[in-house]
């Protein structure tokens, strides 16, 4: 199991509006959470998308945004480019 985390590296004005979840290959949500991000153990060789999601439709506004990690190095982030989902 390899456990990616995700943490909002800033939060824009309205982090109430930030949820985010991880769906299996099966469509299953294997977990979600807001803003204050969260850890999420997934089994290796298998496939899973992790998708932020913004309420009201207009992103996280700079300098906010997202960063995700595996093992203590960051493999993605963004946030600030999306409508309702990233």
């Amino acid at each position: 199991m390899v456990g990616p985390q995700f943490w909002p590296a800033v939060v824009d004005n309205w982090p109430q509006e930030i949820t985010w979840d991880v769906v299996n290959s099966f469509g299953q949500t294997i977990a979600d959470g807001d803003f204050e991000g969260g850890t999420v153990c997934i089994p290796q060789n298998e496939c899973h998308v992790f998708t932020i999601y913004d309420s009201y439709g207009d992103g996280i506004f700079e300098p906010g945004g997202f960063v995700l990690y595996l093992n203590g190095d960051s493999i993605s982030g963004g946030g600030t480019n999306y409508d309702d989902s990233y």
